[in-house]
């Protein structure tokens, strides 16, 4: 220490902060006084509460994080608005989707555009209900028709002014990854776990025989196979199954 010009030093240990532990050195090029020692004793204090704030900070931070991955999966987007549902804040995923398929992208501070006649009453009747302080079940919307969006209508309360939260399913196409995990989680082939995702997204057993490059009569083949393996009693169930399912996930 003498050779970096420190001839002495005083050391606190702080309280623990959710497992974090800390200690507090002040260091001088001659030797500390009582003063010093009174001096971190008084600054203690105030270093432990701006710890434990920075802590908070980075707790908050991992849950937000951790938030936003977990809608990207479930291919969940919002939309914060104000009391007269005037945009606040968007999901960047969902303003790249509406300037992909409806041609604009929502300003802040505006209203969405081309809304029908229902829609944009049904909206600004649900934000200045969400905004008011007034409890209530979320409200189901159809925003636009074509390309179909649906929303979800309810307040917020993690946002200092008034506003409401609108969360948005967008298009969650399946993958060769969504076919892989299903494949693992229910040790099925290849084959069936495509099939299982293809009737999932809607189609008939013919429509995914004919993507799938199959006969009529080995893609019936296989989904008798795959309600037997997964211990349901038909298309419907199977379709669920998949549908609850992490495998569909994004």
């Amino acid at each position: 220490m003498r050779e970096i010009g420190i001839a002495d030093e005083r050391v606190i240990r702080l309280a623990d902060i959710d497992e974090a532990s800390s200690w507090l050195i002040l260091a001088r090029a001659q030797p500390c006084t009582a003063s010093d020692s009174a001096l971190l004793s008084n600054l203690a204090p105030y270093v432990e509460e701006a710890l434990r704030a920075q802590l908070q900070i980075e707790h908050h931070r991992v849950q937000a994080s951790v938030s936003v991955q977990g809608l990207a999966r479930s291919a969940t987007a919002w939309i914060v608005m104000d009391r007269e549902a005037r945009v606040l804040s968007i999901d960047p995923r969902l303003d790249a989707w509406m300037q992909e398929t409806l041609g604009y992208s929502p300003r802040i501070g505006e209203r969405l555009r081309d809304l029908g006649v229902q829609a944009e009453r049904e909206l600004l009747a649900a934000a200045g209900h969400f905004t008011s302080g007034q409890s209530g079940e979320p409200r189901p919307i159809l925003l636009y028709d074509a390309p179909r969006l649906e929303a979800l209508l309810t307040a917020t309360t993690d946002i200092p002014r008034p506003s409401m939260l609108v969360l948005c399913r967008l298009p969650n196409a399946r993958t060769l990854e969504s076919v892989k995990r299903l494949a693992s989680l229910f040790e099925l082939p290849q084959r069936e776990a495509q099939l299982a995702v293809a009737l999932n997204e809607g189609l008939t057993i013919a429509e995914a025989a004919e993507r799938m490059g199959l006969t009529l009569e080995t893609a019936r083949n296989y989904s008798k196979r795959l309600y037997a393996k997964l211990g349901v009693r038909g298309q419907a169930e199977l379709v669920r199954l998949v549908s609850d399912s992490v495998a569909v996930m994004a």
